[in-house]
């Protein structure tokens, strides 16, 4: 054991001292000085000091927002600042060696210098980037910041730079290839140096290569280029970059002689590395080289004084809170204590290492990144398996009187084969977990990709069909002889068909903003006229839906600016149409828009439900929609926040949103405008309207033939026409559906209005006229069409109302969860006005006969239930019966009877009372509306098997019957 201890301090010192991770750390640490933060000006020095306060109150934390917000109130914008003084913070915190939240700084001068362009900087944060996560090792963020910085370099024309970044590549590498097979490709960089007599690069590669060479054992190698840094000259005073030269020539001086066994030349060496890292105090470098001595001590047999340096190591390490540094002294004392027998005290130090390893690690916490868990967790492992080890080394130890030593190598053997076997297995378990998260990342990029490209090429074929529907409907409209309801339908048809035109064109704005093809098309606008006319499109819309909106525009009247009118139109339209869709009755809207210091400040709030805290860090997101539990289905595209956002972005702006759940949200943005100067204020009037697509379009222009009054502050509206014809209560949010539903229903019925489920609730709660049927939409905002349905069908006094489900979603699964509820009828949009007719009058038809079957009518007795929750059980067992034989032609009057123990007479009166039908009228439904599923569904490929399955045997006699159930026959239903 003591010779391999001593085998090790000669192999494994100088990667040990200045390994892979800590090397370009030391040579960047060097490069910054000794200059002290307390000794910039009084202001800054105080900032320092509330921070380094802070973190100490706080340690182990990762929230370091506080600092931003403390350079924040310490700056506020100015550019300069910001950017001297986070470097600032940042260089000191990586003196404490707090590297967490030295990178969390790195990142945000990356995002600083990034939006004022300014290449230097940002080139420079991703130099200190690369260090901080080398250092923690996160690999993959540091060959990340190694390219970005490369190719900041690159465009700066920085050559000494671009050698450094090809080095520090080359370095990585090592990572996946061999010291040989790199070494090469290194000393190519040094020769192309000394070519191009770049002394500074020169100098700079000759330091970094003694590292390397040593680690591939070209020990002469190595030598020149430590003669080689010895040969720059030294300036007085020394600089910091000079004391880490004579550092680490020095180092590498003594490793050599380790190498030779020279422990006397050795010894010399490090002892001036010693005395230079406390000249120059470089606190951690100091603690590595007391290692090594102790090292050197141990090799010469004297423990004394070897135990002596570590003791001086493990005290500095300790005061100073060096976890990784305490975490190799107590490495060195288990090795020690193991040499010379002492297992237990020997396992305690290994114990005491775990506890430093653990509390290092935690240091580096906060990073979201999946290979640092897994490589913590292969650490850790291989602890705890040394731990084990050292277990049982004292187990033998104990046990030796009485074994003999054959058994006692035999069961060594057999343990080392095992520890083997399952770390080899460990290994090729993290290889493929590894491998298997790369090749996920890969697919779900390529997804991504292929996604986007989709949406991109179906909206460019949509745009052929989209312009036959809109000519010829724009045509129409130009005719004088056209009827005023075929004036209101081709109305609908025109205004909706350009939303369509406006939700292709996001789309595809989408697709050129994720190529990076977007570009602004500014011309000079005058803002105030430009945010009142579009903002008063507005008005109408609020009127209609009882709204308190209103708008404030501080503006000159007589500022003209450069902007993108249309892009600013499209961003402000969307965030009104989001807040007009999500605000109830009687709620407000507001609109606030100013310019402040250059910059154009929009913000619209309202009162609105809010938006859950789960939600909102993804309220921006591309196709976002909510999957909490309860939560109404709301419908949308989710792209018009996220085409908000992708807008502010490519103004130079920002967007934001604060959002409190039950009292409402407000969305800022601000981006920088330009004053067209050139262009006289007198003319800002005359600058032309933005072509755009009226908001407002969706509020009918005309006056209904039949009189209509909306209900103040109410929750449903009707137009009342005869009073002897029945109720439709539809529940749209859409108004123009709704108004496209009165076109259709108005000559045959009276229709009631409810924007969404809960106003349909409420209205049913009054003692307005109660509705014969209910036509409702799936997705609404606040209670959808399935929330609806089961408060509907939960309760007596409205169980018995026949309910159609009228929607855009076309699943299977929306389809069965409405049936599961209870839903009567099931129609998907674009839906046939013949159709709907029909199987609304069916639906009326069998709730009349059922109410004359009823011993009370609703009309006379509102308060007693048409069915109870009895007979809906009843009804529900007979309904299951009737399923399981649809397509026997045994099923009859008698069979029934005899199933179900009532008279033939009994069971008559039960179903008309119950739902109208005579049971044979009922089994012909019940064997329909399954047709009609099976067709939806497309099982079968004919319609003749999808009649044998429902016991018809003549398809012709079928598809009859079908037609006058659904008003369309089976093979209109098929697809394909």
């Amino acid at each position: 054991m003591m010779q391999a201890l001593q085998h090790s301090a000669g192999n494994r010192l100088f990667s040990y001292l200045i390994g892979p991770r800590v090397f370009p750390l030391l040579l960047a640490f060097f490069c910054l000085g000794t200059r002290s933060f307390s000794q910039n000006s009084d202001s800054t020095s105080a900032l320092w000091q509330k921070i380094e306060a802070r973190l100490d109150q706080s340690p182990n934390g990762t929230d370091f927002e506080f600092i931003c917000q403390l350079v924040q109130v310490h700056c506020g914008n100015d550019y300069g600042c910001l950017r001297e003084t986070y470097n600032r913070v940042m260089k000191n915190l990586e003196k404490k060696f707090n590297l967490p939240a030295a990178a969390y700084i790195g990142e945000i001068v990356v995002k600083l210098a990034q939006k004022h362009k300014d290449l230097h900087t940002e080139a420079l944060a991703y130099n200190n980037l690369s260090r901080f996560y080398n250092a923690m090792g996160f690999t993959e963020l540091d060959a990340r910041c190694v390219d970005n910085a490369l190719r900041c370099a690159e465009q700066l024309g920085d050559n000494l730079a671009i050698t450094k970044l090809e080095f520090r590549k080359l370095t990585q590498s090592l990572n996946y290839r061999s010291i040989n097979e790199v070494l090469p490709q290194m000393n190519a960089l040094l020769d192309a140096a000394i070519k191009n007599q770049d002394t500074l690069a020169i100098n700079w590669l000759h330091l970094c290569l003694i590292e390397h060479t040593v680690k591939a054992k070209h020990y002469d190698e190595a030598l020149k280029h430590i003669e080689a840094v010895e040969q720059i000259p030294i300036s007085i005073p020394i600089s910091a970059f000079e004391y880490g030269s004579l550092i680490l020539t020095n180092t590498g001086r003594a490793t050599l002689a380790m190498e030779r066994n020279d422990l006397v030349e050795a010894e010399r060496y490090y002892q001036q590395a010693l005395h230079f890292t406390e000249e120059e105090p470089s606190h951690w470098l100091n603690i590595k080289t007391l290692h090594s001595l102790t090292k050197l001590e141990w090799k010469r047999n004297d423990k004394k004084r070897a135990k002596t340096y570590l003791e001086i190591a493990r005290k500095k390490a300790n005061a100073l809170e060096l976890h990784d540094l305490l975490a190799n002294n107590y490495a060195l004392q288990s090795e020690m204590a193991e040499a010379e027998g002492r297992y237990k005290e020997a396992l305690a130090y290994s114990k005491q290492e775990l506890q430093e390893d653990s509390l290092f690690k935690k240091g580096s916490a906060g990073f979201n990144v999946q290979t640092y868990y897994l490589n913590m967790e292969k650490e850790r492992l291989t602890t705890e398996n040394r731990n084990k080890a050292l277990e049982l080394q004292i187990n033998k130890v104990q046990l030796l009187i009485a074994i003999v030593v054959i058994f006692s190598v035999v069961v060594l053997a057999g343990f080392f084969i095992f520890f083997y076997r399952q770390q080899k297995s460990k290994s090729v378990r993290l290889s493929a977990q590894n491998a298997l998260i790369q090749q996920q990342s890969t697919e779900l990029q390529s997804l991504d990709a292929a996604k986007s490209r989709f949406f991109a090429n179906i909206s460019h074929e949509l745009r052929t069909p989209l312009t036959l529907m809109l000519g010829p409907v724009n045509t129409l409209l130009k005719e004088s002889q056209l009827a005023e309801k075929q004036t209101r339908l081709l109305q609908l048809a025109s205004r909706n068909g350009r939303q369509l035109e406006v939700l292709i064109n996001d789309i595809l704005d989408l697709r050129k903003l994720e190529m990076g093809k977007m570009t602004l098309d500014e011309k000079p606008v005058g803002l105030f006229d430009f945010f009142q006319r579009h903002c008063a499109q507005f008005e109408s819309m609020a009127e209609a839906r009882q709204i308190d909106f209103s708008f404030e525009i501080n503006l000159d009247k007589a500022l003209v600016t450069s902007v993108d009118p249309e892009k600013c139109r499209q961003l402000l339209s969307n965030l009104l149409s989001n807040a007009f869709k999500f605000t109830p009755k009687e709620g407000w809207i507001t609109v606030k828009v100013a310019l402040h210091t250059g910059a154009l400040q929009l913000q619209v709030a309202d009162s609105g439900p809010g938006i859950h805290p789960d939600d909102l860090p993804h309220v921006f997101d591309r196709f976002f929609q909510t999957t909490l539990p309860n939560k109404a289905i709301e419908g949308g595209t989710g792209i018009g926040l996220n085409l908000c956002q992708e807008y502010a972005k490519l103004f130079g702006g920002s967007i934001q949103v604060e959002s409190t759940l039950g009292e409402g949200s407000v969305f800022r943005v601000q981006f920088p405008v330009s004053v067209a100067s050139d262009v006289p204020a007198a003319n800002s009037a005359s600058v032309p309207a933005i072509p755009a697509l009226d908001t407002m379009d969706k509020i009918p222009s005309w006056s209904p033939a039949a009189p209509y009054t909306p209900v103040p502050a109410g929750i449903a509206t009707a137009i009342i026409t005869e009073v002897a014809k029945p109720n439709i209560l539809v529940v749209e949010d859409n108004l123009d559906l709704q108004e496209y539903l009165r076109l259709t229903l108005g000559d045959q019925y009276q229709v009631i209005s409810a924007e969404n489920g809960l106003a349909a609730w409420e209205y049913l709660q009054t003692d307005k006229p109660r509705p014969s049927l209910i036509l409702s939409d799936l997705m609404m905002p606040v209670m959808d069409g399935y929330q609806l349905l089961e408060k509907l069908k939960s309760t007596d006094a409205t169980r018995h109302l026949p309910v159609i489900m009228l929607t855009a979603r076309a699943d299977a699964k929306d389809k069965l969860k409405a049936l599961r509820i209870g839903v009567d009828d099931y129609l998907t949009k674009p839906f046939d006005e013949e159709e709907l007719l029909v199987r609304i009058e069916n639906l009326l038809k069998n709730q009349s006969v059922r109410q004359q079957e009823s011993a009370v009518s609703i009309a006379q007795t509102p308060d007693i239930p048409l069915i109870s929750q009895e007979d809906q059980e009843w009804l529900e067992g007979f309904e299951a019966f009737v399923a399981r034989h649809l397509r026997s032609d045994l099923i009859s009057v008698a069979l029934l009877t005899q199933e179900f123990a009532m008279s033939e007479s009994t069971l008559l009166r039960q179903l008309k009372r119950l739902t109208g039908f005579s049971p044979q009228q009922y089994v012909q439904e019940m064997r329909l509306d399954a047709a009609r599923q099976m067709l939806e569904s497309n099982q079968y490929n004919s319609i003749q098997q999808v009649a044998d399955k429902v016991g018809y045997a003549d398809a012709r006699a079928f598809a009859r019957r079908f037609k006058a159930r659904f008003g369309k026959l089976p093979s209109d239903l098929q697809v394909g």
